[in-house]
């Protein structure tokens, strides 16, 4: 488990020279929103469905890692943070500032021509009144617009 660390202690460890390894580490889901990762060393980590906004990653070492599906909004990267072999692919990424960075025209295309909205991909919901076997009073029900009856009433015992 990665805990928040005050920003304090997190200049004193740069200070000494201490740097978050977290190689190949499994980062699948994790919330790392608003996080401080400058100059963390993530090679071949894997970020998959991680949600990373407004996570600071400047001059972090993200070589061969995995953000597909990640959500990259308002995120931090500049010209050390090293993309090399980096997917991107599908991931969400808004308000992200790439312009500085080594990431290449491949990667680009991964994170924006791919992405769909998850509702525009929803198939629209069968429709219960198709097929040849519905009962004659849903269709009436559907025209009355008395969808929220289950069946209609009997009279006094006749079925």
């Amino acid at each position: 488990m990665i805990g928040r660390r005050a920003p304090d202690k997190i200049a004193l460890e740069r200070h000494k020279g201490f740097v978050l390894d977290l190689r190949d580490a499994d980062l699948r889901g994790a919330d790392l929103r608003d996080g401080d990762f400058a100059q963390a060393r993530f090679w071949r980590s894997n970020f998959q469905f991680a949600v990373l906004t407004r996570t600071n990653l400047k001059g972090a070492q993200l070589n061969g890692a995995t953000l597909s599906y990640a959500r990259l909004v308002k995120t931090r990267f500049d010209a050390n943070t090293d993309l090399e072999n980096t997917t991107f692919d599908k991931a969400f990424v808004f308000n992200t500032d790439f312009s500085k960075t080594g990431v290449t025209q491949e990667q680009l295309s991964q994170m924006f021509a791919r992405w769909r909205h998850p509702r525009a991909a929803r198939p629209d919901p069968p429709d219960p009144l198709a097929g040849p076997d519905i009962a004659p009073w849903r269709i009436l029900e559907r025209i009355r617009g008395m969808a929220g009856r289950s069946a209609p009433h009997t009279a006094a015992g006749y079925a």
